[in-house]
């Protein structure tokens, strides 16, 4: 399993097939997608996302979340396969 990045959008997947798959499956619909765009991240790099109190991504600032820094490969392997994370909101 991969991490995935355009810069805004985190996502683990195989591949780049699989993460335009992964991201028309959250959209719900066909999504305008530049392979171009996206690398695959270092899973040594750290990333820093905003968890719930069980430490899952959750939404920024609600009540009782907190930011939680680990490797792209430790939220790989805790997360799975599936969008991680963005930038955007």
């Amino acid at each position: 399993m991969k991490t995935w990045t355009n810069d805004h959008d985190t996502v683990v997947a195989d591949d780049l097939v699989e993460v335009r798959s992964i991201l028309e499956r959250l959209a719900g619909c066909p999504v305008g997608f530049e392979p171009s765009e996206w690398e695959e991240c270092d899973e040594g790099e750290s990333l820093t996302i905003w968890c719930n109190a069980d430490g899952h991504p959750g939404e920024p600032h609600a009540p009782g979340n907190s930011k939680v820094t680990k490797t792209i490969g430790e939220w790989a392997r805790q997360e799975g396969q599936g969008f991680l994370c963005s930038t955007e909101y």
